[in-house]
Order: C-alpha cells, then structure tokens, then sequence
C-alpha cells in the first residue's frame, strides 16, 4: 500500500504538464460519466414511482366508477320497481269495477235504512 502510493507519486512527479492535463480530463469526463449515472438511476427510480403512482391513481378511479355504477344500477332497479308497480295500479284500476262515490253513500244509506 505504501509503495503503491509512493510510486503514483513518483509517476505523478514524472508526468508532463500534457500528461497532468490528459489525467484532469479523463479524471473530470469519468466524474461526469458517473453523475450520469446517478441521475439515470434517479430518473428511472422517478419514472418506476411516477408510474406506480399512476397506476394506483387508477385503480382509485376504477373503484369509484364501478361504485358510481353500482349506485346507478340499484337506483334504475328502485325506478323501475316502482314503474312496476304503478302500471300494476293502473291496470288494476282499468279492470276493477269502479263505484261512484255518492253510490257508495247511496248505497251504505240503503242499507241503514233496511236495518232500520
């Protein structure tokens, strides 16, 4: 470990200003190479969090509509239950034999009157 640093020292001392400069660059190009990287790996961490958040956000919104649907469904069955059972009125009404109020009446007095 020693003579690995001595000897870079030594080559280092040895080296041209060409040879430094060269070093500096291929130095800087493989430091820039490297936060390349690490910015691919946040950006692709972001694009998978961005992506299993979109998904969730429309799992949410499936949910909500098939809720809706359902709500709506029970609803349309309510109404037509209920039409279900006013045309049963109505046709119970065109077939039944309707009596006149006052016939009623007239009919209950004769009736009082035959007790009587």
């Amino acid at each position: 470990m020693i003579e690995d640093n001595l000897r870079h020292q030594v080559q280092h001392a040895q080296e041209t200003v060409e040879e430094k400069m060269s070093r500096a660059m291929v130095d800087r190009l493989r430091h820039e190479i490297y936060l390349n990287e690490e910015a691919e790996g946040r950006r692709e961490v972001n694009r998978t969090l961005m992506t299993a958040r979109r998904e969730f956000e429309n799992e949410e919104e499936r949910v909500e509509r098939r809720e809706e649907n359902r709500l709506r469904m029970e609803q349309l069955r309510e109404e037509r239950e209920e039409d279900e059972e006013l045309l049963l009125a109505v046709n119970a009404l065109e077939h039944a034999e309707i009596i006149p109020l006052e016939t009623e009446e007239a009919r209950h007095q004769f009736i009082q009157m035959m007790i009587d």
